[in-house]
């Protein structure tokens, strides 16, 4: 039987280790020589958005990728972990400070770039340097993977009795 979808982790990755947390452990992939770089992603999304980034980077730098407990991960987060952005930001220190790394560059994707400030903001001696990557979407355009909206809700004309409600 073949591994769900959810729990597939792709080998440009690189190879597997875990790091203590205050959430419990989580997974990481390493993958590459040279100046460390760490990636971490946000909110329903895992290690594998890092893959074809980890794939060209990894023959000039040292590729660390989190795979942290925000929803599409492996390994379940202590049953009292703290999830929040305050905990999150903790839970990514923790795990650079389990790395220890020389001045390594954080990189931060969507909510995870948030919780890399966050853990930043507590402890910048855990990184060199901090990129941020907003989100993976357009605000235009819906990626063709997304699902339809289930309905189409209809805009209120100027006419309409909630507008008529706003004060002026």
């Amino acid at each position: 039987m073949t591994e769900p979808a959810h729990r597939y982790r792709s080998p440009l990755l690189g190879q597997p280790l875990r790091l203590p947390t205050r959430a419990g452990e989580i997974e990481a992939f390493e993958r590459g020589d040279g100046p460390a770089l760490v990636f971490a992603h946000g909110w329903l999304a895992n290690a594998n958005l890092w893959r074809h980034v980890v794939d060209r980077l990894a023959a000039e730098f040292r590729c660390i990728v989190l795979d942290l407990p925000l929803g599409a991960h492996r390994l379940p987060a202590a049953a009292d972990a703290d999830l929040d952005a305050e905990g999150c930001g903790a839970l990514l220190a923790d795990a650079l400070e389990a790395l220890d790394l020389d001045r390594p560059t954080l990189v931060g994707n969507d909510s995870g770039g948030a919780y890399s400030q966050i853990a930043l903001g507590h402890r910048p001696d855990l990184a060199a340097r901090l990129v941020l990557r907003p989100r993976t979407t357009s605000s235009r355009r819906r990626p063709s993977t997304a699902c339809p909206p289930r309905q189409r809700i209809p805009r209120p004309s100027a006419s309409s009795s909630a507008r008529s409600r706003i004060p002026r």
